[in-house]
């Protein structure tokens, strides 16, 4: 239930979770309503379960290599991952 304090982190491929949310699932319609979300790879149309605030003219262009999406409140910036 919300206000609980439980914070959970999942991964899974960006087609499957838009899939499942899509498909009516509580669970991951839940998760994907969160305040807070980190995407790796591909571009924000790429994570069409997730609502964010980035304009359609710019939903195609790529976060790039080795780097991400962090939406807090559905307010995107991009981020680079560590790596050796």
């Amino acid at each position: 239930g919300k206000g609980l304090e439980v914070h959970l982190i999942t991964a899974g491929n960006s087609v499957d979770i838009t899939r499942l949310k899509n498909s009516g699932d509580p669970l991951c319609a839940s998760m994907t309503n969160g305040r807070f979300a980190v995407l790796l790879g591909g571009d924000m149309d790429a994570h069409q379960a997730f609502q964010s605030t980035v304009p359609y003219s710019e939903r195609k262009k790529a976060a790039g290599k080795e780097c991400g999406f962090f939406l807090d409140e559905g307010q995107a910036c991009v981020f680079k991952t560590m790596s050796e």
